[in-house]
């Protein structure tokens, strides 16, 4: 892959992760949801907009690493406190980790 194909790649990838979370904001969702998606109906799995690559698959761990350290700090653990709370999320907390499990991830 050369540096104007990879390029290219990153342009692409960085509209649509922009449009999709301008769209998902306006639909009164948070724009990371809209950036996730968009990256993947771009990516090979779906459209195949933008090609595998070892250079893509790299930059696209350090992305996730950035957003889940942009994740963390707007948790809220307040309403995980006491008892009765705590027994209604525990059961649900499991739920995406059996999704994706099961999509094979």
């Amino acid at each position: 892959m050369g540096l104007g194909e990879l390029l290219f790649g990153l342009v692409i990838v960085w509209l649509a992760a922009k449009l999709a979370g301008e769209g998902m904001e306006r639909l009164g969702q948070t724009a990371v949801l809209g950036e996730l998606l968009a990256g993947v109906v771009i990516g090979p799995g779906v459209l195949g907009l933008v090609r595998e690559s070892e250079i893509l698959h790299t930059l696209a761990e350090i992305g996730v690493i950035i957003l889940l350290f942009e994740i963390g700090p707007s948790q809220t653990w307040g309403s995980c406190s006491g008892p009765a709370s705590s027994q209604r999320s525990w059961p649900s907390s499991g739920s995406p980790a059996r999704s994706a499990s099961a999509m094979g991830s």
